[in-house]
């Protein structure tokens, strides 16, 4: 019998020993996946912190470029604006040197090379009539009397010249300097030059 308990103690031995050995096997495997499981989410924790740094930067860098944009657009806009104010000055003062010419004596010269110019680009026959602003209805008709033509007033032409209308044709001759500052508002404001 004490060899058989003998036995016993060295089977529950042996079993102890291996129990034990798979125990730390399994403790150790154990170990092994749980590091493994830190370790992956760690790279993840690393990756989403880097991904929320990303946007967060992407969120700034778009904040900033929509105030750069913005104060660009108002700096342009104030730009704009102050040389829209600048150019309506310059052409309101034109038109008053304009309005002054057309009070001087040199004015009828002004009228009669309007006359000859439209002459000679297109006769000034019967039938065609000549318009002008209410104050130079007088002059315009002594200045006309050389030609066949009728002379009336066109509330248009606030600031001076001749405008000449062929019923035959159907043209018209805008020689007014309404027309022509008119004209070169609008190439000065594409082009900023101006020539009259």
């Amino acid at each position: 019998m004490v060899d058989r308990l003998e036995e016993l103690e060295k089977i529950r031995q042996k079993i102890d020993k291996i129990s034990e050995k798979d125990a730390e096997a399994i403790i150790s495997e154990a170990k092994k996946k749980a590091e493994e499981i830190v370790s992956e989410e760690k790279k993840l924790i690393e990756q989403e912190e880097k991904v929320a740094v990303l946007k967060e930067i992407s969120r700034f860098e778009t904040a900033e470029r929509k105030r750069v944009s913005e104060r660009r657009f108002a700096a342009e806009r104030r730009v704009l604006l102050r040389r829209n104010e600048l150019v309506n000055e310059l052409f309101s003062e034109i038109e008053e040197e304009l309005s002054l010419y057309c009070k001087k004596s040199e004015y009828r010269g002004y009228i009669l090379r309007s006359a000859e110019e439209a002459d000679e680009k297109e006769k000034l026959t019967e039938g065609v009539t000549v318009y002008c602003k209410a104050e130079d209805l007088e002059l315009v008709k002594e200045l006309m009397k050389a030609y066949p033509v009728k002379v009336q007033e066109d509330k248009s032409i606030k600031i001076g010249g001749i405008m000449l209308k062929y019923p035959e044709t159907r043209t018209y001759i805008d020689l007014t300097f309404d027309t022509k500052l008119s004209e070169e508002r609008e190439k000065f404001a594409a082009t900023a030059e101006m020539q009259l």
